[in-house]
């Protein structure tokens, strides 16, 4: 049996008529709507590619844009929306026909709904499961632009949706490329929804425009900004300071004050990647300034703390803001306190972080009392343990500051430091407790660069061992912790054996048995790249072996020497 013969005899007739007939004769119109109802039937859908349809539903729809004509131009997208639901070959097939950029063509010169919405509905299909052929003859702003421009016209819920979901997944996919071709047409297509959403609002405002707000907003995060033209930054302020959203009759099944938070979160992300290319000149830093201080607007202050850490780029930079004429440090500092809200939290703390990488900042930062005021904050007691961003943050701006700073690791070390270390123990996050685990090894080498001691608790010993033995996929934790042991035991030599007694500690579950049998094994390696890390085990076995003296693990410890 022939593959026509597969399928009914009606659907072999329409298909005829499909591809023989001019969209003149009466019969087409009907052939195309029968055609895309059977085509719901998924075992149809194979069978009907096979019949030579996509190029003559793409001969349909371009002779459809010469002459205006919409009624045949949305039974042809029926008919292409249910061939290629879930079928790979058939979106090849259309793909390979021209069909997009015949959509497209029909879009821009006759973007009437009753036409827009199948074509659109069959562009989704075509790009459902990333399909990329599809994405790449779509990685085109008139493309783009063209749909969002669709979306935006008609007052149609799913029209939009549609529209802003091809586009953003188009933009995800080709973000490079695209944008090195961004002019003032593409800017003013983007930037438009921005507009209608600042009070007073316009009547007609549909509020599926909001949809294409959100995907507008979304393609600027995506974008790689370091390429682009900037466009007019004062848009994007103002749209994230003002935009709103009229009050609507709440029938949709989204909300569109969570769009417009959407819409406003991607456009704060979008302005801190420009802010690391702005001039300090710049009129984007009067408004962050004038954000910093707001006490109301926990959305502003992020947007500001993350604009600074991301201009902070050089040591330069990053010493203008803590110490120069357009410090903002006492903005910053009126932060540093625990009624300060989660999320503004996070953003100071990476903010601070970047400063901080500045040598002059790490003093300064520190003898603000930076390091007091954040232990304050009680970041790492258990009631915090469901933000563990802002834990993490807290521990990596103490870490940074600790590190090539004996002040500031003396600072530390006079803190409380009760709640670090229970969190260290309870937390499931292995990442987050090396992190901790390393303010520890921070302190150690800044204080005994002076020839200090570093008074640790006997914990920080065991979280040293702890990070060899399942740190051993990462050579740099090794070292860090092989490094830590030995400074400890050249300083405290009291420690020594507590220092062969945890690196022998044998453990159950994940890992190896201890931090030993790393060791034993990261000795008998060859590698070039672990051969400082060799070196510096011997050191520390070298060092154990001289202070264990009778002590019965003094045997395996020298074996590493010579293992």
């Amino acid at each position: 049996m022939s593959v026509s013969e597969s399928l009914p005899e009606r659907v072999r007739e329409d298909i005829g008529t499909i591809k023989s007939s001019h969209y003149n004769d009466v019969n087409l119109l009907t052939a195309l709507d029968r055609t895309a109802n059977a085509l719901r039937n998924a075992h149809y859908r194979l069978l009907v590619g096979e019949m030579a349809i996509a190029s003559a539903l793409t001969q349909i729809l371009s002779r459809c844009v010469k002459d205006g004509e919409t009624r045949h131009s949305a039974q042809v997208g029926r008919v292409v929306a249910n061939l290629v639901a879930d079928c790979d070959p058939n979106r090849d097939l259309m793909v390979g026909a021209g069909y997009i950029s015949a959509v497209i063509e029909m879009l821009g010169s006759h973007p009437s709904l009753d036409c827009a919405r199948p074509l659109v509905a069959s562009l989704l299909n075509l790009t459902m499961n990333d399909h990329d052929a599809a994405l790449n003859q779509l990685a085109d702003w008139t493309a783009i632009t063209s749909l969002l421009e669709i979306g935006h016209e008609n007052a149609d819920d799913m029209l939009a949706q549609w529209s802003a979901d091809i586009t953003t997944k188009v933009v995800e996919k080709h973000s490079e490329a695209l944008a090195k071709s961004v002019d003032s047409a593409v800017w003013d297509v983007l930037l438009r929804p921005m507009h209608c959403f600042i009070p007073p609002f316009k009547d007609d405002l549909a509020e599926s425009t909001i949809f294409i707000l959100r995907a507008a907003c979304e393609i600027l995060e995506l974008l790689p900004i370091y390429v682009l033209r900037y466009p007019p930054i004062d848009v994007l302020t103002n749209f994230v300071e003002r935009g709103d959203v009229p009050k609507w009759d709440a029938d949709g099944e989204e909300d569109p004050a969570k769009l417009l938070s959407d819409a406003k979160e991607a456009t704060i992300t979008a302005l801190s990647e420009m802010a690391s290319g702005l001039d300090e000149d710049n009129t984007l830093w009067e408004v962050m300034r004038a954000w910093l201080s707001l006490s109301d607007r926990e959305d502003l202050t992020i947007c500001a703390l993350l604009c600074y850490g991301n201009y902070a780029q050089d040591n330069a930079k990053a010493e203008s803001l803590v110490q120069g004429t357009n410090a903002i440090m006492e903005d910053v500092l009126s932060l540093l306190i625990a009624t300060t809200p989660a999320k503004v939290q996070h953003a100071l703390f990476g903010m601070l972080r970047n400063l901080s990488i500045s040598p002059s900042n790490k003093k300064y930062i520190g003898d603000h009392a930076v390091i007091e005021r954040v232990v304050s904050m009680r970041p790492w007691v258990d009631e915090r343990d469901l933000v563990g961003s802002v834990q993490g943050g807290a521990i990596g701006l103490i870490k940074n500051l600790c590190r090539d700073n004996g002040a500031n690791a003396k600072r530390f070390l006079g803190t409380d430091q009760t709640s670090l270390l229970a969190l260290m123990t309870r937390t499931d996050d292995q990442a987050l407790r090396f992190e901790a685990t390393r303010i520890y090894v921070n302190v150690i080498r800044s204080l005994s660069q002076q020839g200090e001691v570093a008074k640790v608790n006997d914990q920080v010993i065991g979280y040293l061992s702890e990070m060899i033995r399942l740190g051993h996929q990462l050579p740099v934790l090794i070292n860090e912790g092989i490094i830590a042991l030995t400074l400890i035991s050249t300083f405290t030599p009291a420690k020594a054996s507590l220092v062969a007694a945890v690196l022998e500690d044998k453990k159950t579950g994940d890992g190896p048995d201890s931090a030993l049998d790393v060791l034993r094994s990261l000795m008998q390696s060859s590698s070039e790249d672990t051969q400082g890390i060799r070196e510096n085990c011997k050191v520390l076995a070298e060092q154990l072996t001289l202070l264990l003296s009778d002590n019965s693990a003094k045997p395996i410890i020298s074996g590493l020497i010579n293992a």
